[in-house]
């Protein structure tokens, strides 16, 4: 069954901008769970557009990029072409298939990606560095203002996964990695604020993605800086059952299972999806409550399939839906799958997972029709789509909508085929709404130019 969701303050968001108005970047994150999404990191495993078309003809919105800087880790801080060249590339990949992007930051001087401290490489020194923080916020700078122009552009993390005690360990409880940064001289909101300013000095609306310490994973967001500005948002990590997330393909650990609680520190302990949305997620409600922010789960999934696999997706997934939170899968590969994470090569309904999870993102009050035979080609198109229908479910009107749930026009059904002329439509997404008798059905296209 198809399902559909209605994103509760979607309509209200909307009723201020007239058809003709331009949403701004930040408008978007105001729509409930509007980015639905993966993640990606520009390196030398390039993807190509057909993976990246697939990725967005799948119902994704996003793709949350993850880059290596600008500039080296040490000193002289030199620019690192090739990095710029990654970006660039994936970001034309985003324009050929019309998906916004955000950006989050890996490293930079002084800041060393998390992924590679864990593997023994030294340690970041940006947190007690003064000088670095100053070159690092001129790096986001550069960043930002070699992008800012670009529409598609909808938001920028400055630091993936702050981790300013990598040789400690980190699940402890919040006061006492707070006391632990104090001891230590850390000032994240001090770095996080220095980073903020430099965006804003050639950005004044630039969504900025704030994260909390400890690979941001949820229960650490009380540490994450809250930052004064309009267009901010909070993101968090969460791959939590841990031992799950990261058991290997031959694992016979199971979900709903019993694991390892970071939050109550210790075994045993269930975890489902109640124990996920009103234990592990309660941080994040505090967040969301108190700034009124929106908040983008930012990572999250299972690194190889097993046993149930797919229904600690579906539970995280449904969680971020409900509440109104954005979401990105971490990650998508398409070719490179021997790291795992790649859900479009796992074995049983993984893939139909994810896919179900970008369904229903719009403004329009859907029901479920079971099963209807629609096809829609060519997708992408230039100048025309055909619609068929091959169901017994009697379809009345069909209504076209674009991507913010802005009604276009009224098309009437011809017989089993109807041809729809789009040349008049700027390039994007569209989304066509069947009405019949039973409820409503939604199909998606792109317009490409």
């Amino acid at each position: 069954m198809i399902r559909f969701v209605i994103l509760s303050f979607f309509t209200t968001i909307l009723s201020s901008l007239s058809p003709a108005q331009t949403p701004s970047r930040f408008d978007y994150w105001k729509i409930g769970a509007h980015f639905r999404g993966f993640d990606i990191v520009a390196d030398e495993y390039q993807k190509s557009l057909a993976n990246i078309l697939t990725l967005q003809q799948s119902g994704a919105t996003i793709l949350h990029i993850g880059t290596k800087g600008f500039q080296d880790v040490d000193a002289p801080y030199s620019p690192v072409d090739s990095n710029i060249g990654f970006l660039d590339h994936m970001i034309s990949l985003c324009h050929d298939a019309k998906l916004h992007y955000s950006l989050t930051v890996r490293q930079g001087p002084g800041r060393r990606d998390v992924y590679l401290e864990s593997i023994g490489e030294p340690l970041s020194t940006i947190w007690i560095d003064t000088a670095q923080e100053q070159q690092y916020a001129s790096m986001l700078r550069k960043i930002v203002d070699r992008y800012k122009d670009d529409s598609l552009f909808i938001g920028i993390a400055p630091i993936t996964e702050p981790n300013p005690l990598s040789k400690n360990n980190f699940y402890v409880d919040t006061a006492t990695l707070n006391k632990l940064l104090i001891a230590n001289k850390i000032d994240l909101h001090h770095i996080m604020q220095l980073c903020v300013d430099s965006i804003r000095s050639v950005s004044k609306d630039i969504p900025i993605l704030i994260q909390g310490p400890a690979f941001a994973s949820p229960e650490f967001i009380p540490l994450a800086p809250k930052i004064n500005d309009p267009f901010i948002v909070y993101e968090f990590h969460c791959y939590r059952p841990h031992e799950f997330v990261f058991a290997p393909d031959t694992s016979t650990l199971t979900y709903p299972g019993y694991y390892i609680s970071y939050i109550e520190k210790k075994l045993g302990v269930l975890h489902n999806k109640e124990y996920l949305k009103d234990s592990v997620c309660k941080y994040i409600y505090d967040r969301q409550k108190e700034t009124g922010a929106p908040i983008f789960m930012g990572e999250f999934g299972v690194q190889w399939p097993h046993s149930d696999g797919e229904h600690l997706l579906e539970d995280l997934s449904s969680i971020a839906i409900e509440n109104g939170w954005h979401f990105a899968y971490w990650a998508y590969d398409g070719v490179h799958h021997r790291w795992g994470w790649d859900y479009e090569v796992m074995p049983g309904i993984y893939w139909q997972t994810v896919q179900r999870s970008f369904e229903g993102n719009s403004s329009v009050r859907f029901s479920a029709v079971s099963n209807p035979k629609l096809t829609l080609s060519p997708n992408p198109s230039t100048d025309y789509v055909t619609l068929k229908v091959e169901t017994s479910e009697d379809f009345r009107a069909i209504s076209l909508y674009d991507v913010l749930g802005h009604f276009l026009r009224q098309i009437p059904i011809r017989n089993i085929a109807t041809e729809i002329i789009v040349e008049d439509l700027a390039p994007g997404e569209y989304q066509l709404i069947l009405q019949g008798k039973k409820g409503i059905v939604q199909k998606r296209f792109i317009v490409a130019r």
